[in-house]
């Protein structure tokens, strides 16, 4: 028995079917001691696998793909792969092939990404036993954030839908001051005034067509879900009806005063010279409006490749800071990038 069981053993008690700490009994909300207040890193980790447990006892069955797109930023940032591999392999959740794919990427959180991805498709592994890889290899600080996480999941969920702080359209219904419950404290989208004072859409979304279905589209969805209207968002799929002008409709966006910024979805689709995407950047150039670009690319060789031809598309967007996506971890990725752009939205 690790020494994390005998530290549970001797911190929880379980009367009545009830879980405390020494005398800190769990309340009748469910909620457990802060991490803070727990003073070794055994009773920590004991604490957030309470909450993976009690979250799946009420019917919210974290699942491990569900759980590292959730925590992607802090796991991808905070995780040492190189410790955490050996444990991997020795419960055979990993192989040696996984071992060298992973060990094959230049940058650290490219080495968290790809272990996150093996994990996520694999089939192998749990939250539990992912978790206890984490204390196995003493990854405490990790661990503590991934606690925080679950705290303030908990704390929205209990809410309900109709308070759901990361959608302005209830914002819009609820004019209250940004730090006010309902107000636009969430890192949501565009204040209720700068929604209202410019009619037309405020976000271009160029792209190449065949990255629509696996990228695009999926990117559109999401900024909607954070409640960006339809009408603000320029997306040729619903944004282009019969019967318009495609050329003069696309001019016209992009010249108007309410478009606020050019979401350029760059793929070696783009790179080979298409017709649309290269007459939209140029277009975006020309009109002098804020470029977001977006690199979608396999990522073998640390964007290297990628890079050198973006180099010779345009040396001006080459230049420009980007958020760059493996297409297998799009899902992941995604909600991450759509909160980027709503944040950009707020200060243009």
């Amino acid at each position: 028995m690790s020494a994390f069981v005998h530290h549970a053993a001797r911190c929880v008690s379980l009367r009545g079917g009830k879980v405390g700490e020494g005398n800190q009994r769990i309340s009748k909300e469910g909620r457990f001691p802060e991490i803070s207040t727990i003073p070794h890193a055994p009773g920590r980790i004991f604490r957030l696998v309470c909450i993976v447990k009690m979250a799946t006892k009420r019917g919210h069955h974290l699942n491990i793909e569900d759980f590292i797109q959730q925590n992607y930023v802090n796991l991808t940032k905070k995780l040492e792969v190189k410790s955490v591999i050996p444990y991997l392999m020795q419960t055979e959740i990993l192989l040696r092939s996984d071992k060298e794919r992973i060990l094959a990427k230049v940058t650290k959180e490219d080495q968290a990404g790809e272990l996150l991805d093996i994990l996520t498709h694999n089939g192998k592994c749990t939250v539990d036993v992912f978790i206890h890889a984490l204390e196995e290899t003493k990854q405490t600080r990790l661990l503590d954030l991934l606690g925080s996480q679950y705290r303030k999941k908990r704390a929205v969920e209990s809410k309900g839908s109709s308070s759901n702080r990361g959608d302005f359209r209830e914002t819009a219904a609820n004019p209250g001051h940004p730090n006010e419950p309902g107000g636009s404290d969430a890192i949501a989208g565009p204040s209720r005034r700068m929604m209202a004072r410019s009619p037309g859409p405020e976000v271009f979304i160029c792209h190449a067509g065949p990255d629509k279905r696996r990228f695009v589209r999926p990117l559109v969805q999401q900024l909607q879900q954070k409640g960006l209207p339809k009408d603000k968002i320029f997306f040729d799929a619903i944004s282009i009806e019969t019967g318009d002008v495609i050329e003069t409709k696309i001019k016209d966006t992009l010249s108007s005063a309410s478009l606020k910024l050019v979401v350029l979805v760059i793929s070696h689709h783009v790179l080979k010279g298409r017709f649309w995407p290269k007459l939209e950047y140029e277009l975006t150039l020309k009109a002098n409006k804020k470029i977001f670009p977006i690199w979608l690319d396999q990522n073998d060789d640390n964007f290297a490749a990628f890079g050198s031809k973006l180099r010779k598309y345009s040396p001006t967007l080459k230049g420009i800071a980007a958020s760059k996506v493996v297409p297998r971890r799009a899902r992941m990725e995604i909600p991450i990038i759509a909160k980027k752009i709503v944040r950009k939205l707020q200060t243009a």
